[in-house]
């Protein structure tokens, strides 16, 4: 399609530059007050153009068998040469003959070319402008494509490096996360077998979902909730009578693309980080819903919020400093993340740009198995 689409671009072009000769010869046997049927010059000049478009790959050949290049432009001038003289003379030869044929097919009286030294010497001199002309533009379209595809290479090679950071985050935050998980196995497993083994079947779960989504750097908000609900069972089996945790997600944000694990380290550390007073509930919201194209996830507690900057808590864990880094690495400027003290306690509120589906996991696994 698309060169049947170059095709007729290019032979529209030819007709008009034929049609465009025809005017000034036409106009100048006006001026001159020669007596010569319109017609005539119409067939002459377009019967030029036509055979320069049926030349045209020879030139091509020439142009991209010696280039006109640093290093290679003394050895390309002769063959150019050559390529200049082998095209006049086809162009001249065949415009010759066409003009013969519909000559004779229109009933006219001969074509009668003129003296063949002299009109090759003519033609030779007007088409040493139309090949240096052709080559002019061989040279700009294959200047732009070269730099469009150079252009498309470092756009690909932008987004595979941006993979790999993402691929690396992620292998980071995992054995992160199954140490936390381990963890929880270890501070109740010899008080209480039967709620061990229950944190042992949520985190078998877990792991199976997550590895089900492995290669994924991004997943459907429904499938990241799903992931954090599975790490909220492991919680809420070591915490059974001091953890509540509410999600009120938006359905139209369930397909909103985000990065996987997003939500988990911001829970983990609302759980890791609240004072645990005696007989105080730790109290969990998480919200999210669409504003216009962007996604808006607030993450809130009743502990003692953060205590210092932003940028000190990054260094200080894995899990907020990976999370942010696969933010920027993800989103560039366009996502916005804020951790501040609010009266009941903390808050971490981001805000999601929409993303091209970016190796988005659609697996089958289920969160149930």
């Amino acid at each position: 399609m698309a060169r049947a689409r170059l095709f007729l671009t290019v032979l529209l072009l030819t007709t008009c530059t034929g049609l465009i000769s025809f005017g000034s010869v036409a106009f100048l046997f006006r001026a001159e007050e020669t007596q010569v049927p319109l017609y005539k010059p119409l067939i002459w000049e377009l019967t030029s153009a036509y055979t320069l478009l049926l030349l045209l790959p020879l030139i091509w050949w020439f142009f991209s068998r010696f280039k006109l290049e640093r290093g290679k432009f003394a050895a390309a001038v002769p063959a150019h040469l050559l390529g200049l003289l082998t095209f006049s003379g086809l162009h001249t030869a065949g415009m010759v003959a066409l003009r013969k044929v519909i000559y004779a097919l229109l009933g006219l009286e001969p074509y009668e070319y003129g003296s063949p030294l002299n009109r090759a010497l003519m033609e030779l001199y007007k088409d040493t402008f139309t090949y240096i002309a052709v080559i002019l533009i061989f040279s700009a379209a294959a200047w732009w494509r070269n730099s469009r595809d150079a252009e498309l290479r470092s756009v690909r090679l932008q987004a595979d490096l941006r993979e790999v950071q993402l691929q690396a985050l992620r292998a980071q935050l995992d054995p992160h996360f199954l140490f936390n998980a381990l963890n929880a196995v270890s501070d109740v497993m010899y008080e209480d077998v039967d709620r061990a083994d229950q944190i042992l079947s949520s985190l078998s779960r877990l792991l199976r979902f997550s590895m089900d989504a492995r290669g994924a750097t991004a997943h459907p908000l429904r499938r990241e909730l799903a992931l954090l609900g599975l790490y909220l069972d492991v919680m809420r089996a070591r915490f059974p009578d001091r953890l509540r945790v509410t999600v009120d997600a938006d359905p139209a944000a369930a397909d909103h693309a985000v990065p996987v694990l997003l939500l988990q380290p911001l829970v983990e550390n609302c759980i890791k980080h609240h004072p645990r007073a005696a007989g105080q509930t730790m109290e969990i919201e998480v919200t999210a819903k669409r504003t216009g194209e962007r996604l808006e996830v607030t993450v809130t507690d009743n502990g003692s919020g953060p205590d210092k900057p932003l940028a000190e808590l990054r260094r200080q864990g894995v899990g907020l400093e990976n999370t942010l880094r696969r933010l920027e690495t993800f989103y560039g400027d366009a996502a916005q993340f804020q951790l501040e003290k609010t009266p009941a306690g903390g808050a971490a509120r981001l805000v999601i740009p929409p993303q091209p589906r970016h190796k988005e996991e659609e697996h089958n696994a289920n969160p149930d198995r």
